[in-house]
């Protein structure tokens, strides 16, 4: 299995040397049954591709997704992954082919847990491999970790250095110092991307007034927010509410 976390393009070749067709001459040639179902070829073994893809917003200012390579690749001589793998992308497939009533549904929340199941999978063969990366090596860390939960928690309490450093135990320069060297950016500009991610789901899944919103985030007024949402997703947030705002 292959997952390709930022979308990076890719072909996809049985051979390095044959050239690739452009997806889109390949759907006009062979128009797709029931929107989803690709059929074509009519030489050599069969051979089935599931393919799927996600919207991930904030990938930039999210840590986890920040920290995922530009390429995952489940092997079959992954035991520990293959049962999971295996019987997730059945249901998936066979979900696919006969389309029952509710089958989209039920395709997008498998499609999410397989999701996670990668990216768990992932990080714990880093780990496994003795591999240390940079965001897990602070989660894994008794007092940086701690801090970062407790951003994550209440984002909309008062943080500063001190109160963070308070909390777990450390003194105000000795937490700077550890938490800007295992996350790689100072504390507060942590806080702030936080903040500005989980203002973007506030902004796409409610019709919550800026103001509200801007409370819930730690923000004491929309000016501030606006101020702060600009800089980390490079927009206001009512032009990214104008077009990012999910259906209820």
């Amino acid at each position: 299995m292959i997952v390709l976390p930022h979308g990076h393009a890719h072909s996809l070749r049985n051979t390095p040397a044959t050239s690739p067709t452009p997806l889109e001459e390949i759907i006009a040639q062979n128009p797709l049954e029931d929107g989803i179902r690709l059929r074509m070829g009519n030489r050599g073994p069969t051979t089935v591709l599931l393919c799927g893809g996600f919207q991930l917003e904030g990938r930039s200012i999210h840590p986890l997704l920040a920290n995922l390579p530009n390429v995952i690749h489940i092997r079959e001589s992954n035991r520990s992954a293959t049962s999971w793998v295996h019987a997730t992308l059945r249901h998936i497939e066979m979900e696919t082919r006969v389309m029952r009533p509710g089958a989209q549904t039920l395709i997008a929340r498998l499609s999410d847990i397989l999701f996670i199941q990668v990216v768990r999978e992932y990080f714990n063969s880093q780990m496994s491999a003795g591999v240390t990366n940079r965001w897990v090596g602070a989660l894994k860390d008794p007092q940086i970790g701690m801090a970062i939960t407790n951003i994550h928690r209440r984002p909309e309490s008062a943080w500063t250095v001190a109160a963070l450093a308070s909390q777990v135990g450390m003194s105000r320069s000795a937490f700077a110092a550890r938490f800007t060297e295992l996350v790689g950016e100072p504390p507060l500009r942590y806080v702030a991307g936080w903040r500005a991610h989980k203002a973007a789901w506030y902004l796409r899944t409610s019709d919550e007034k800026l103001s509200e919103i801007a409370r819930r985030v730690g923000y004491e007024s929309e000016t501030a927010l606006s101020r702060a949402f600009r800089r980390f997703m490079g927009t206001t947030p009512g032009a990214y509410r104008k077009t990012r705002l999910l259906p209820q």
